[in-house]
Parts: structure tokens; C-alpha cells; sequence
């Protein structure tokens, strides 16, 4: 029998030891989704938005986003385009920034002091499952909420790696309903229970 690998020494610390203090959360300004969640989306969290075209992905998450001062990292649209559908969820455009590519969002976020990250979308990136890595790690440093926005395969699961899901604490599956509305399926919440609420795409 192989001995256990020993823990580097003061590696470890007691629970009791960690603050008990309550999770800060972000809320998203959808009603019906920040209840499900008991009140929004915990800061320092990365959340992985996926669904089919047309379901609504990039106008909610920008929507969301756009609670806080946040950076728009938007590798699939255009400038003009990005800024037209933010403008169309009723966000505060001077608290929005754009930002044409995946490339550096990081350091851009930290320079304009953004609460929130959209990447969109993952299929932008060289490696997927490492950004959506990096997003979790830069989001739990912060205390921010990074959304990655992924393409929806034929089964319905998200493209790309399982391991996409993985480094997510949130997963929401996006489809739509009916003109003008998205139904949001909150398949993964480490702190919170599951369900899906019915969402208008337009600013209520």
C-alpha cells in the first residue's frame, strides 16, 4: 500500500477559521430570476450562458452585466452592433465598455474598474476551457461576476469541452419561448437550487 502524498505544511486551514460572513450578491434587475436565486448571482462567481442563436444570450447577459459598471469583451459583433443591443436592455451607456476581443480583457477590466465581465463568446478563444478558467479565477480575486457566453450544440448541451461547465459555479441553458422571451434554466448553482423562470429579452 503507497503511503499519501503529505500536504505541504500550513496548506490547510480549519473552517471555522474562514469568515462566516453572508455571500455578497449581484443582482441581475430580472425579478423572477434574482428570486430563484435568492437575491442574484454571489459576487466572485463565473457564470457560463449558453442556448441556440436567437435565444437571447448576448442581450440578457449583457442586461445583467450592465447592473454594475462592467467591460463588454465582444469578438463575434461588431462595435456598432454590441452597443445598439446594450443600448436596447436600457443600460446606463456610461457605465459600459467595449471592447472588440477576448484578447487582454483582464487587464482592460481592472483599468476601467469594471464589477462585471461578458465574454462573447468562448468559441472566440484559443483555448475555451482556460479562459473560462481564467474568468472564475479573476472573478473570485475581485469579487465580480464574469459571464461566458457559449453556442449550444444540436443535443442541447453546451459546444465545446465538459470541462466548460467545469470551472463555472453558475451554468444556464437559454431558449427561446415565444417572441421576445427566453426561458433561463439554472442547471449548475453551487450555492443555490435549480429551476428556470421565464424571462422578457426587452428591459422590463
Amino acid at each position: 500500500m503507497r503511503d499519501e502524498p503529505e500536504a505541504p505544511a500550513g496548506a490547510s486551514i480549519r473552517a471555522d477559521e474562514v469568515r462566516a460572513d453572508t455571500l455578497a450578491r449581484a443582482a441581475t434587475g430580472t425579478s423572477e430570476l434574482d428570486a430563484l436565486l435568492g437575491g442574484g448571482v454571489v459576487e466572485g462567481s463565473s457564470v457560463l450562458v449558453y442556448g441556440r442563436r436567437g435565444s437571447g444570450k448576448s442581450r440578457l447577459a449583457f442586461r445583467w452585466a450592465a447592473q454594475r459598471r462592467c467591460l463588454v469583451a465582444h469578438a463575434e459583433m461588431s462595435r456598432e452592433v454590441t452597443r445598439a443591443i446594450v443600448e436596447s436592455t436600457g443600460a446606463d451607456l456610461r457605465r459600459v465598455y467595449l471592447l472588440r476581443t477576448l484578447d487582454g480583457w483582464q487587464a482592460e477590466a481592472e483599468r476601467v474598474g469594471a464589477r462585471s465581465v461578458v465574454l462573447d463568446s468562448l468559441a472566440a478563444s484559443v483555448d475555451a476551457v482556460a479562459e473560462m478558467r481564467a474568468a472564475r479565477d479573476w472573478a473570485e480575486r475581485r469579487r465580480a461576476v464574469v459571464w461566458c457566453i457559449a453556442h449550444e450544440t444540436k443535443s442541447g448541451d453546451h459546444r465545446g469541452s465538459s470541462e466548460l461547465a467545469h470551472w463555472a459555479d453558475y451554468e444556464w441553458r437559454l431558449s427561446p419561448v415565444e417572441a421576445g422571451s427566453a426561458r433561463v434554466e439554472v442547471v449548475k448553482a453551487r450555492l443555490d437550487p435549480g429551476g428556470a423562470v421565464v424571462v422578457r429579452l426587452a428591459c422590463q
